[in-house]
């Protein structure tokens, strides 16, 4: 990881557990479909690790966080 990417990424780790999902039909089959962070339950964990966003560690957790989702969902993207 470079080190300009650092605090993103600590940031993107503190609200891995707050995706927001849905259920998407795939084959026939029910699977989850991420649509994103839940940023009400995100600051949350931002709070309790003592990450303040500012406007370009959003833009960068932001842009972690669509890398993710796309990978996450895989081919229903």
């Amino acid at each position: 990881m470079w080190p300009e990417n650092a605090a993103a990424v600590e940031a993107f780790l503190a609200a891995a557990s707050q995706w927001r999902t849905t259920l998407g039909l795939e084959d026939g089959r029910l699977r989850a479909v991420f649509i994103g962070l839940d940023y009400a339950g995100a600051a949350v964990a931002f709070g309790a690790a003592g990450i303040h966003l500012d406007r370009k560690l959003l833009a960068d957790l932001q842009t972690l966080e669509a890398a993710a989702r796309d990978a996450l969902n895989g081919a229903l993207r």
